[in-house]
């Protein structure tokens, strides 16, 4: 049994940046007349989508965590009082 190699080559271009590269093309000859912003999209577009998921998780998680606060202090003066009228 021989010694055998296996070569394996990654990478290459990502989608976005084949889309960057096709936009940049239209922009560039005139075939389109986007803005920079939108030409240049496909490169920072995942990122953005990616910290817009995150806030809008942080925001989901910051009203689950106050509603469960105000639940306990509401809970917590309704126990008080009960006992009060208890005695």
């Amino acid at each position: 049994m021989g010694n055998t190699l296996t070569n394996v080559t990654t990478g290459g271009s990502s989608f976005a940046t084949v889309l960057f590269l096709i936009f940049l093309i239209l922009k560039l000859t005139g075939n389109i007349t986007w803005s920079w912003w939108w030409v240049t999209a496909p490169l920072w577009g995942g990122f953005a989508l990616l910290l817009g998921i995150m806030a809008l998780v942080l925001i989901i998680l910051a009203i689950i965590a106050f509603s469960l606060w105000f639940k306990n202090v509401v809970f917590k003066k309704t126990l008080k009082n009960y006992f009060k009228h208890v005695k």
